[in-house]
């Protein structure tokens, strides 16, 4: 098969390869045209919270790095990393206007050490 393609002359070499490259258009424009999911609606951005791109993208892991984050942020609680361990500290007990997740890692935050033990500094980078 290459052997035939090496073997033609350049200008027919052009020639074919054009007629090559317009036939490819042709089909990707009649694939595009018959696509199914051009009715599927795109969610509004607000719909869709950091939390679930974080679950989707990396798991519980990235959920619950989220969660975190978003309660650092709020001033929920204080993280803090010694040589080898991380830090969490309830700074108010208040879990008005916060997600179901959110609630339930204030609530527990002691026991949220444990399972940040498994989650790396370079992971939360990442």
């Amino acid at each position: 098969m290459l052997e035939i393609i090496k073997e033609i002359p350049g200008p027919y070499f052009l020639l074919v390869y054009s007629i090559f490259a317009a036939l490819v258009i042709f089909i990707a424009k009649k694939y595009a045209e018959n696509d199914s999911t051009k009715d599927i609606e795109m969610p509004e951005p607000s719909k869709v919270s950091p939390v679930d791109i974080a679950l989707l993208n990396k798991g519980i892991k990235g959920a619950l790095i989220v969660t975190i984050f978003n309660l650092w942020r709020n001033k929920k609680i204080e993280i803090k990393k010694t040589s080898d361990n991380v830090i969490l500290r309830q700074l108010t007990s208040d879990s008005t206007g916060l997600n179901p997740l959110e609630s339930l890692i204030l609530k527990n935050t002691s026991q949220i050490k444990k399972i940040l033990k498994n989650i790396t500094f370079y992971q939360i980078k990442n």
